[in-house]
């Protein structure tokens, strides 16, 4: 057994700092998404669960229908800068 976690941690010790940062963030933003999604089952009641996560889902996605601005006014916004 401790000679499996020892060769986990060589293979670990092994990946770039890029990667291991990526995983403790998925580890991390999963983790976090567990614990919140077992809070709210034990203390919200399920509409008020169900309507929560809408408006943060619909939060998330309102600034991608937002409209543009075109490649005309970004660039003259640069050049007043």
């Amino acid at each position: 057994m401790s000679s499996s976690i020892a060769a986990a941690s060589a293979s670990l010790r092994a990946l770039p700092p890029l990667i291991v940062a990526c995983l403790a963030a998925t580890w991390l933003i999963w983790g976090s998404t567990y614990l919140a999604i077992k809070w709210a089952l034990v203390s919200l009641p399920p509409f008020f669960h169900r309507e929560g996560s809408g408006v943060v889902a619909s939060g998330t996605q309102a600034p991608a229908a937002l409209p543009q601005p075109a490649g005309d006014a970004v660039e003259d916004l640069g050049q007043k800068a």
